[in-house]
């Protein structure tokens, strides 16, 4: 068997190691083995189990780092893709309830607001669509707008969906953490809520800034009191304070880091620093590009010690809007397939969920359904041969329709993590160290 196409040899001054984008496995081997298997590699010849032992051998091919050919991987790994789009037991639904929002962040892709909430007809229509599926799981995300202004519609489809749904189901809400009291902390409570997403914009000058009310000018300080009141009445759920990262607020992260620590000692609240990338709204001087990612990145964990998920959280799993049953669902019942162009991007609007929970879908279902075939990265041909591909799946389709003009739309959209896999993985085991 010779060593698969998805297998990277890399080494640094921890040692010479094995990683395989297909499973993330990493293996860690001496430097005769190394060389070896890099002239194995590079003239595509069978790795001999005489030369290395049958013991590593058996090491090295039950962590997927062998295949019989490039050609019967790459099918077997596309089929299983496929496989996973055609799913007809599992629904993943972001739902709206509405677009409102307390405040009106200069970075915010949704510009256009809408204040009426999800309505009881909707929201019928949405639970009746559920029942006519064979259903094992569920999974509602909470979007906005600001989700808790419309605390009642979330509590209505709960009950409504505890009724009648016999699957598995559960939800995460993301939210600014602003609108929250105490029934909006016992609506959370009964939600099948596990995970709950804030974001904060810096400390609390530089939040403030941003995140302001006519009635709250510290609206910094009273989210961090709601999350506290969060986590003090559900200990159990998980809170992630995603601290949205500018030119302006870059140098808060270490103060952001103790504050967390400090307030929430022995809770399930943990930063996740996110770079604010530049999407053409306002103010884009103040937001990164791709070129900064990597370097910022390594300077937060290497200086704070706080990893990004780029460290730790590299994903194995295509874009659900590739699943038929993936859809975004506006508070009009309104249809999308992405919530980065839902409200003003009409021309994404695939369809309406109608009484009965019948969907009537429109022309444009077929336009992005045949955009996103274009950008089929197991019919691009440089993706088909591309070891990236399985962290990657031809990165974001939603990026590519806005791109889809661009001759090189594709070669946009490929992962960060390509060409810079050598210094993640230093990244990534100085990160398994430290958190043993």
């Amino acid at each position: 068997m010779i060593l698969s196409q998805y297998c990277f040899l890399l080494s640094n001054k921890r040692g010479y190691y094995l990683f395989s984008t297909l499973f993330l496995s990493i293996l860690q081997v001496d430097k005769k083995t190394f060389i070896y298997l890099q002239e194995c590699q590079k003239n595509k010849i069978d790795v001999n189990s005489n030369i290395i032992s049958d013991e590593l051998y058996s090491v090295i091919q039950s962590n997927g780092f062998l295949c019989r050919s490039y050609e019967e991987e790459f099918e077997i790994f596309r089929q299983k893709c496929y496989n996973a789009r055609l799913d007809e037991y599992n629904m993943h639904l972001t739902i709206i309830p509405t677009m409102n929002c307390c405040f009106s962040c200069s970075y915010c892709f949704e510009k256009e607001k809408d204040s009426v909430p999800l309505s009881s007809r909707i929201i019928n229509s949405i639970v009746e669509y559920i029942d006519k599926k064979n259903l094992k799981s569920l999974h509602v995300t909470w979007f906005g707008g600001e989700p808790l202004l419309a605390i009642s519609a979330i509590e209505e489809f709960t009950k409504k969906i505890d009724s009648t749904f016999v699957g598995d189901y559960s939800s995460d809400l993301i939210t600014t953490g602003f609108p929250v009291n105490k029934h909006v902390v016992e609506v959370i409570k009964k939600s099948h809520i596990s995970e709950i997403q804030i974001t904060i914009d810096g400390n609390k000058e530089n939040h403030n800034k941003i995140k302001f009310t006519k009635g709250c000018k510290d609206t910094f300080t009273r989210v961090f009191d709601n999350i506290k009141s969060i986590t003090s009445e559900i200990p159990d759920i998980n809170c992630v304070i995603r601290l949205n990262i500018t030119k302006d607020n870059l140098k808060d992260v270490p103060d952001i880091k103790k504050q967390i620590n400090e307030s929430f000692h022995g809770k399930n609240v943990w930063l996740s620093p996110s770079l604010v990338m530049n999407n053409g709204n306002i103010c884009t001087e103040k937001l990164f590009n791709n070129q900064d990612f990597i370097t910022i990145t390594k300077n937060i964990w290497s200086n704070y010690g706080i990893p990004t998920k780029w460290i730790y959280g590299m994903d194995m799993y295509e874009c659900a809007i590739r699943k038929p049953y993936s859809l975004v669902i506006m508070p009009d019942g309104s249809l999308y397939r992405c919530w980065e162009i839902i409200g003003k991007y009409q021309d994404y609007c695939v369809g309406q969920i109608t009484e009965g929970g019948n969907i009537s879908f429109t022309r444009n279902q077929e336009i992005i359904n045949e955009t996103l075939k274009a950008c089929d990265p197991f019919l691009n041909n440089d993706c088909k041969v591309c070891p990236y591909l399985p962290i990657c799946y031809g990165g974001c389709p939603m990026k590519y329709c806005k791109h889809a003009n661009n001759t090189n739309s594709m070669k946009l959209n490929c992962t960060s993590y390509k060409d810079y896999l050598d210094i993640w993985l230093n990244l990534y085991l100085d990160y398994k160290e430290r958190m043993v």
